[in-house]
């Protein structure tokens, strides 16, 4: 997420790419263990950036 703020904020142009998935055995992700941390980053950036507007495609603005 970092490197996405970062990179919005710069002026860079960002996209999505589709990407090929497939699920790997013995992930190192724990939901309890992880989520948590996950989440406090993103408040953190939030808190410190504030909200950033995002464009979503087909979805318009009210």
């Amino acid at each position: 997420m970092e490197v996405l703020l970062w990179a919005r904020l710069s002026g860079l142009h960002v996209v999505e790419v589709p990407v090929a998935w497939r699920e790997r055995p013995g992930s190192k992700v724990r939901l309890l263990r992880d989520g948590p941390r996950m989440l406090d980053a993103l408040w953190l950036l939030r808190r410190e950036y504030g909200a950033l507007s995002v464009f979503v495609p087909g979805v318009e603005r009210a």
